[in-house]
């Protein structure tokens, strides 16, 4: 008496819990093999459990298979046609379920090193993991191919680098600031920033849509990564799970990127964070041999799985570029916007979308100034009268500007008319604004829970083409008066973005 196994391959996609996974090739034959199968139904071709060379299962498969059919050629050395595309002999193609290629000429050889490294690499992991599992229970099998995929996956990362383009990273068009997080009433927010605020705010911040969670090293020293780690073990599975978390280095500790690292995931009680960025750019008496020292760094520690993407904040069109030209790829670059502060869209911005870098909008409020409570720049907090929209003369002030202050004024003034001719509060124009203009993301600090609701409802709200040519107008004066410096605080040679 003969036994017969049939198996069907799962696909993770399909939704069905117990699926390992699909195994091709002869990852495939050897798991079978494992399971006790003497030949595999896959796509509708038979498979013998030696991949294929079993003379008698290939000339069964031929029969019953158009995938494995023959092919009778007519004439050889010519270029063919290919669903619209033409082949040339000896050109390489790939082609499978989801479409068709011509690889181009210049890129066949690392196509063909990049087939050979994967060869040997699955033949060193999870081949050697599949004819291994024979004998083994269900649960030791997934073991040991979880192992097996870790160890392949580990080793292409050193092999080829990270393609962060194959992990997206997944904004919310409104991210949740976290520098008044870990702050005392005493402190510049005036708010004590208790652990049992944190949480509610959060959560309802979660709820409403707010996903990406902005910190960094230098916000109170720590607290608020800290908090922040905090508030994440307390969430539920299914908050924690739409959770993005970015947060920076201060480019003053650059020289050991792991150190800091390994501090902010203690502090985040996490293994990988989902974007590290260089706070600031380095200053202009920085070497381009330590620019890339930091970015080589930071690469390592990426191939590591310690960071998923690698971001900048700050940065010019020039210190782009050269961190660019490490060969590390960028896939943030955040900085000052708001209706009242466009200095990247003379350069950084179309840099920025001309090269595939997302951009995350900070002080998009302008530290509540586009709120619209304040009358005039008397009535503001001296904390938050020290950018270049203000006199050098006012408190807390590092630049050499006069200030624009009675622009700023007179902006508000329309913007606010603008806003209730459209039935919204202001503070929704703003927070919306960054995104009409090609942002990706707009951070606002919350130190109420009302402000969670208010501001969630700005991912809601679209400006057509009219509004948003209103808007502009409104707000031309105040850029062109400011200039294409990025650096809100600095100015002339002192400013640091270049």
């Amino acid at each position: 008496m003969s036994l017969q196994v049939v198996v069907q391959d799962l696909d993770m996609t399909t939704g069905k819990k117990q699926a390992i996974g699909a195994f091709w090739g002869e990852v495939n034959s050897n798991c079978h093999r494992a399971l006790g199968c003497i030949g595999t139904i896959c796509d509708g071709a038979i498979r013998d459990v030696d991949e294929m060379t079993n003379a008698g299962f290939k000339a069964l498969a031929r029969r019953l298979c158009v995938g494995h059919a023959h092919g009778h050629p007519i004439a050889w050395g010519v270029p063919v046609t290919v669903f619209g595309t033409e082949v040339q002999p000896g050109q390489l193609i790939h082609a499978d379920k989801h479409g068709f290629l011509c690889i181009p000429r210049s890129d066949e050889l690392r196509v063909l090193d990049a087939s050979l490294f994967c060869d040997q690499n699955e033949c060193n992991t999870k081949i050697v993991a599949t004819r291994g599992s024979i004998g083994c229970d269900f649960e030791e099998v997934c073991r040991r191919l979880a192992e097996a995929d870790a160890a392949y996956g580990a080793a292409n990362k050193a092999h080829f680098g990270v393609c962060p383009a194959l992990d997206p990273l997944l904004l919310s068009p409104l991210g949740f600031g976290c520098w008044q997080l870990g702050t005392k009433a005493d402190g510049y927010w005036g708010v004590d920033y208790t652990d049992e605020l944190a949480l509610e705010m959060i959560t309802q911040a979660i709820d409403s849509g707010v996903t990406y969670f902005d910190t960094a090293e230098g916000y109170s020293d720590g607290a608020s990564e800290a908090q922040l780690g905090r508030i994440l073990k307390l969430l539920t599975p299914e908050r924690r799970a739409k959770v993005v978390i970015g947060s920076k280095i201060l480019p003053s500790n650059v020289a050991d990127c792991r150190a800091r690292l390994e501090r902010s995931l203690g502090f985040l009680d996490i293994l990988c964070i989902d974007l590290y960025m260089v706070h600031w750019p380095p200053s202009r008496d920085v070497s381009a041999e330590e620019t890339t020292s930091t970015f080589m760094q930071l690469k390592q520690l990426q191939v590591e799985g310690k960071i998923r993407h690698i971001g900048v904040s700050n940065f010019g069109v020039s210190q782009m570029k050269l961190a660019l030209a490490t060969g590390v790829f960028i896939t943030v670059n955040q900085l000052s916007f708001s209706l009242l502060f466009r200095a990247i869209e003379h350069e950084i911005l179309p840099f920025c979308q001309a090269n595939g870098i997302k951009t995350i909008a900070y002080s998009t409020l302008l530290q509540g100034v586009l709120a619209g409570k304040w009358a005039d720049a008397d009535s503001i907090p001296v904390t938050r009268t020290r950018s270049r929209h203000f006199s050098n003369a006012r408190t807390g002030s590092r630049h050499t500007e006069a200030g624009h202050e009675t622009l700023i004024f007179e902006a508000l003034t329309t913007l606010k008319a603008i806003a209730a001719e459209v039935g919204v509060p202001l503070t929704t124009l703003a927070l919306a604004y960054p995104r009409a203009k090609g942002l990706d993301c707009a951070i606002a600090g919350f130190t109420k829970t009302s402000h969670v609701e208010g501001n969630a409802a700005s991912m809601a709200f679209v400006f057509d083409d009219a509004l948003l040519a209103r808007v502009d107008a409104a707000t031309d004066a105040v850029k062109a008066a400011m200039g294409p410096n990025a650096d809100m605080w600095d100015s002339g040679d002192a400013a640091r973005i270049w």
